[in-house]
């Protein structure tokens, strides 16, 4: 035991004098990198920012943009696709006046006056229940109406204005369309027809009066500083630096826009089946091959209003009961029938447009051929949120105002 104690402190004390005695190795450094500069840590970037062949266009539309900026380069461009889209698209004419009939209703909006006089409040809520059979200043539309016309606008452009004003000791409101919006003259502190004081609240509205009937071109025509306290102006802000607002068809425009070119196509295909072709080969060596088009069934004096004044040299019409000498060889000119991919992409596309305005795809399209109770309910239930909040919009912007400064700034006339 003594022995292997003794081994063991020696074996110790050998390790010590040679630890003692190496020299320490030194510490191996990394490699000096040669990446530049300006790509170190890109590694720990998004997967969308970096530049790809899938992210390319992504990336080149993605810009540093305010608000106003973006609509002042292309906002009148996107509320003329929306009020086009709105006159010729039966979706998009469906999604406004759906909006229109939940959001107002047959009824529309009531403000109820809480002066804490109840006497008062009983005469305020008769008053403005008779004025609002008769409220605006054609003498034509009543309150929800004018509330209808509002959630319209907004769905069509993305903004709504008012004029409130007093003629012949009546109040009455005055809508007028965005178009009639704008400023001649060169100034800072007006942007795209609304003047602006240094803290950015708006203080006057640039209206041009616009001539009525067939012969009124929008901003043509004198021009007017209408103040902001008597302009109602709706819209639904998004971003903090706007003060413009944007048409919900901006997320839409071209998904609606290539139901319509799917439409034409597919209509062009049923068309086209209706119609045979002839391919007569009639010494093919010399002459080559001549065709021939025509209807089925079709007379010159067919159904549908076509009729060819002239027939090329190498076409004729095939018409009904007629029975024509052909050439050695006829062959059938093949078409394409229409296939049944149609129904299936134009209703992705019909339900990516009813998520985007949130409403159910029924409201969009009037199909409940695939919808059950369940699936409706749950659909309209996703949707009344967003009813709810355009609603108070509604009611915040327009029905607000009378319970509030609408009884001061109208006080006098013959309704309040």
């Amino acid at each position: 035991a003594l022995s292997m104690f003794s081994r063991l402190a020696r074996a110790i004390s050998a390790g010590r004098a040679a630890f003692a005695g190496a020299k320490p190795e030194r510490e191996k450094r990394a490699p000096r990198s040669t990446t530049p500069l300006a790509t170190i840590g890109r590694e720990r970037s998004w997967d969308a920012t970096k530049s790809t062949r899938l992210t390319g266009k992504l990336l080149s539309n993605a810009k540093t943009q305010f608000a106003d900026a973006i609509w002042s380069d292309g906002g009148e461009r996107l509320r003329n696709i929306g009020r086009y889209l709105v006159r010729e698209h039966p979706e998009a004419a469906a999604i406004v006046e759906h909006l229109a009939a939940v959001i107002v209703g047959r009824d529309g909006i009531w403000p109820r006056f809480d002066t804490g006089d109840e006497t008062l409040d009983a005469e305020l809520n008769r008053r403005f229940t008779a004025w609002a059979e008769n409220c605006d200043a054609r003498g034509e539309e009543d309150w929800a109406s004018v509330q209808r016309l509002w959630v319209r606008e907004i769905s069509a452009t993305g903004e709504a204005f008012t004029e409130l004003g007093v003629i012949d000791g009546e109040f009455v409101l005055s809508p007028f369309e965005s178009e009639n919006l704008g400023f001649f003259g060169s100034s800072s502190n007006i942007i795209n027809g609304i003047e602006y004081d240094e803290r950015g609240r708006k203080v006057a509205y640039y209206l041009t009066l616009t001539k009525p009937g067939p012969f009124g071109v929008p901003g043509v025509g004198p021009q007017i500083r209408i103040p902001a306290n008597r302009v109602l102006h709706i819209m639904i802000r998004n971003r903090p630096s706007q003060f413009r607002g944007e048409s919900p068809f901006d997320a839409t425009a071209i998904s609606l826009y290539d139901i319509f070119d799917a439409d034409r196509a597919e209509m062009d295909l049923l068309r086209a089946a209706a119609y045979f072709g002839l391919i007569i080969r009639t010494n093919p060596e010399q002459f080559g091959e001549v065709s021939a088009m025509g209807g089925l069934g079709e007379d010159e004096n067919n159904s549908d209003g076509y009729a060819p004044d002239k027939v090329a040299e190498d076409e004729m019409m095939i018409e009904r009961g007629v029975i024509r000498a052909m050439a050695d060889e006829v062959k059938a000119v093949e078409t394409n029938n229409p296939t049944g991919e149609y129904q299936s992409f134009t209703r992705a596309l019909r339900q990516s447009i009813a998520a985007r305005w949130g409403v159910p795809y029924s409201a969009v399209t009037g199909d409940t051929s695939q919808a059950n109770y369940s699936s409706e309910r749950a659909a309209e239930m996703h949707s009344r949120p967003r009813y709810e909040f355009q609603q108070w919009t509604i009611i915040r912007k327009g029905a607000a105002w009378f319970s509030s400064i609408g009884t001061e700034r109208s006080r006098g006339t013959k309704v309040f």
